[in-house]
């Protein structure tokens, strides 16, 4: 039997991209590729010897396994960015807030309290970020809001 690493290569070279003269292979294996490898499988199996049908079961439900999760992947991304977006609009109710923040120096792992007044909200880095006293804070490093 013909093992999968030969298949793929004798079939195509969609896999690699070519990046000023060298060669780069792309190891995320899509929808495209199993069926090309599928395809190829029963294209060049030995017709007196076939592949074991349960062999065939099993890729196939390693395939329904691998759309379930690209699937869900796909999900837990757009959930991620709307839920940005709701965290953004409801950060805006903290303009005007009087907010008490730890801060922990990395350097020195001292910790300062910050007390202020919630002047602007921004996101950056997929972090929400408060302006109190003219200074930057992660919103996970505050304690309290009045």
């Amino acid at each position: 039997m013909i093992d999968a690493a030969s298949i793929m290569n004798s079939e195509s070279s969609a896999g690699s991209t070519s990046t000023t003269g060298s060669s780069t292979t792309n190891s995320v294996v899509t929808k495209d590729d199993f069926f090309k490898l599928l395809i190829a499988q029963l294209k060049y199996q030995d017709p007196l010897n076939p592949q074991q049908g349960t062999e065939f079961t099993a890729q196939l439900a390693q395939f329904a396994s691998l759309e379930k999760l690209s699937n869900l992947h796909d999900l837990l991304k757009a959930q991620s960015t709307s839920y940005n977006h709701l965290l953004g609009l409801q950060s805006v109710a903290l303009i005007g807030k009087e907010v008490e923040a730890s801060i922990v120096d990395k350097e020195t792992s001292a910790s300062t309290t910050v007390t202020g007044q919630v002047s602007s909200v921004q996101f950056k880095d997929n972090r929400l970020y408060l302006t109190v006293n003219d200074q930057q804070i992660p919103f996970e490093d505050v304690i309290s809001i009045k």
